[in-house]
C-alpha cells in the first residue's frame, strides 16, 4: 500500500506549518497511531481501500471510511465536489482526502474513532488528528477533542490532504 512517510525526520518550523484551523503544533516525532492489527480493517468489513461521493455544496454531507467521519456544513464548498477518501496505510490509522487542497469555509469536521487503535503506552487524553504538509514532508499536529465515552477524537479542518491518529 502506497504513504506518505516522510523522507526526513518529522518537524517543522513555525513559518513553514501552515495549519487549516490555525492551531498546528510543531511535530517532532512521528506520533501517528498504529492500528491494534490489520485484522481490524478486516472487522470493519473495507471492501474497497477508497470511496467517493457528490456532496453538494448548498447542502453538505457527511462521508464515513473506516475509522473517519467526515462532516460538510451547507454551504462549506464553493461548489458540488466528488469528496475522496483513500486508505494509505494499513499499519497507521491515516487516510489521504481528495481533491488535494479543497478548501471549507465555515470549516468541517473530521472525528476519527480509536477504537480499533494499538492501546500499548497509548494515553486517550493525548490523542490528536495530525495533517500531511508535502511542501515540507511533515506531519502538522492540529489537536483536537477527544470523547472518551464515544472513543473518538474530532477537529474542524478547512482544507483535504492527508490526515492520521496522532498523539500530542
Amino acid at each position: 500500500m502506497a504513504s506518505n512517510t516522510p523522507k526526513a525526520p518529522l518537524g517543522s518550523n513555525p513559518e513553514a506549518a501552515k495549519s487549516p484551523t490555525g492551531l498546528s503544533k510543531i511535530t517532532t516525532a512521528d506520533t501517528r497511531v498504529a492500528r491494534y492489527s490489520v485484522l481490524n480493517l478486516a472487522l470493519m468489513q473495507i471492501d474497497d481501500l477508497a470511496v467517493s461521493k457528490l456532496v453538494k455544496a448548498s447542502t453538505g454531507g457527511t462521508l464515513y471510511f473506516g475509522e473517519f467521519k467526515f462532516y460538510i456544513p451547507p454551504g462549506s464548498l464553493a461548489n458540488d465536489t466528488i469528496i475522496g477518501i483513500a486508505m494509505t496505510s494499513d499499519k497507521y490509522i491515516q487516510m489521504d482526502f481528495s481533491p488535494d487542497g479543497t478548501q471549507f469555509n465555515p470549516p468541517a469536521t473530521m472525528t476519527v474513532t480509536y477504537a480499533t487503535a494499538n492501546w500499548k503506552n497509548l494515553q486517550s487524553s493525548k490523542l490528536s488528528i495530525s495533517w500531511f504538509d508535502t511542501a515540507t514532508n511533515r506531519w502538522i499536529n492540529l489537536g483536537g477533542t477527544v470523547d472518551q465515552s464515544k472513543l473518538t477524537v474530532s477537529v474542524p479542518i478547512s482544507h483535504f490532504t492527508e490526515y492520521s491518529l496522532s498523539t500530542r
